[in-house]
């Protein structure tokens, strides 16, 4: 079946977002855009940490509220059936069809708790969800674009979705390649100090001045997980503190 698609609507949009240098800014640009091409009552971004955890949030029309049951409760019901932690596993197992990201939530099992305490308490009809994945192909950002009314999406919001969705995934992907000219020196401090990708890549980044926190920011992994890298790193580079370990790494 042939659909006719607003390609000028597409084009701003996806302009829009790739002028966007910043990966959390991106994320949240699509979400602030994607609207006027796919319609939905209300929307989650959630921003994973590498095991799949989420470490922030971003929401547009639906109430915190509901979204701290999901994470306090309904998320580990069912065995976690639908928790953030499952969605990233399968994600990295396999990139999702178009049919695997839409949702239609009266074929649920309406036996389930997740159902019956929080899909028909908060009049969940339908939902597309888009994911966005580092180079590791880990899930970094998950989406979910949900409707109350019940209108099913239609065949142009999935060949829309279709269409972007590649194009939004190599926008993004491009956050995480090293900067030309930078390629070898990360090869280098890796290969001298027997560095993990991680650990060479939180090295590289403390090389161009950020801050703990920052690297936290924007890897999206928490500040502990970083400390726990830096620790790792102090022990193989034979350093005790951040001054010392950016002299070492500067002699590269």
């Amino acid at each position: 079946m042939s659909v006719s698609l607003p390609w000028n609507k597409i084009n701003d949009f996806l302009l829009d977002c790739g002028r966007v240098r910043e990966p959390k800014e991106f994320s949240k640009t699509i979400m602030n855009r994607i609207g006027a091409l796919i319609p939905f009552d209300h929307a989650r971004l959630y921003f994973l940490d590498d095991n799949g955890n989420v470490r922030d949030e971003y929401l547009l029309g639906i109430d915190k509220q509901i979204v701290r049951e999901y994470h306090d409760y309904y998320s580990m019901v069912d065995n976690g059936k639908y928790s953030t932690v499952k969605r990233a596993r399968n994600f990295r197992k396999c990139y999702p069809s178009l049919d695997d990201s839409i949702y239609d939530y009266s074929k649920f099992d309406h036996k389930e708790e997740f159902f019956k305490g929080y899909v028909r308490p908060n009049q969940l009809r339908h939902c597309f969800g888009l994911g966005l994945r580092d180079l590791n192909n880990t899930l970094k950002c998950l989406f979910s674009l949900e409707r109350v009314r019940d209108i099913k999406n239609s065949e142009t919001d999935k060949a829309i979705m279709s269409h972007i969705c590649t194009h939004l995934d190599n926008l993004y992907q491009n956050f995480y390649v090293p900067v030309p000219g930078s390629i070898d020196t990360l090869k280098k401090i890796t290969m001298d100090f027997r560095l993990t990708s991680r650990e060479a890549e939180i090295a590289k980044l403390l090389l161009r001045g950020l801050t703990p926190m920052h690297i936290s920011e924007k890897l999206f992994i928490s500040s502990t997980t970083v400390k726990k890298h830096l620790v790792h790193i102090y022990a193989k580079t034979k350093v005790s503190t951040r001054q010392e370990l950016l002299v070492k790494l500067l002699s590269c």
